[in-house]
């Protein structure tokens, strides 16, 4: 392989690459654009609708509701659920507030 070579002065050139340059609005604005993602992310998850699914397990959950606007408990049959089924009442919570 000619790059491998000792001879060659690219093969001692790194691969690494190093951004020095960030102002910190370039910063802020990445983090706005990614927050803004997420958000539409959950909100997503959050307007799905609270599905049981067919199988009989009896495992409680917590869904959005968004016609309530609020977290709330259901019964979780096991199988083939959506996004929208949270363990506990805060993470629904945590996730959903911004709905």
């Amino acid at each position: 392989n000619l790059f491998m070579r000792k001879d060659n002065p690219l093969s001692r050139v790194s691969s690494t690459v190093y951004i020095e340059a960030i102002s910190r609005q370039d910063i802020k604005s990445f983090i706005l654009v990614y927050a803004n993602r997420q958000q539409r992310h959950f909100r997503k998850i959050c307007l799905l609708p609270m599905k049981m699914g067919p199988c009989r397990a009896d495992i409680p959950r917590y869904a959005y509701n968004s016609a309530s606007g609020q977290c709330e408990q259901f019964i979780y049959g096991g199988c083939h659920a959506n996004a929208n089924n949270f363990k506990t009442m805060s993470e629904c919570e945590m996730t959903c507030k911004t709905i």
